[in-house]
């Protein structure tokens, strides 16, 4: 739990769960991150994911610094992306309750999209 008080003048607890995933060597390629309300409840408008998408953009842009998030289209869903270097940040809802934030690190072979030349 952490509060978002540093970019928030009326701060909410937010629940952050992490789980890195790794390579067979044991390196971090990707660390997946759930974002949601504490107190998220169904009938509560400004508890929702999409209220939460727009302050987790604005909590990782004060951690990563950096480039703005851009909107991507990925098979109809809208993803927020932010790139800086070999670091990629994606940001869609998951449900009404949750956000899903993934840091890849773009450089580690298991992003490289084959590409066949012919040869």
């Amino acid at each position: 739990m952490f509060t978002d008080s540093i970019v928030h003048a009326k701060p909410t607890e937010i629940r952050l769960l992490f789980m890195p995933k790794y390579d067979e060597k044991n390196i971090i390629t990707e660390m997946n991150m759930e974002f949601s309300y504490r107190e998220w409840t169904p009938w509560v408008p400004e508890l929702q994911s999409d209220t939460l998408k727009v302050k987790t953009m604005e909590i990782l842009m004060e951690w990563y610094k950096g480039n703005e998030f851009v909107i991507a289209h990925v098979q109809d869903t809208e993803q927020f992306v932010k790139l800086d270097g070999n670091r990629r940040v994606v940001i869609y809802k998951l449900d009404p309750e949750r956000v899903v934030v993934k840091v890849q690190d773009i450089l580690h072979p298991m992003f490289r999209h084959s590409i066949t030349t012919g040869e």
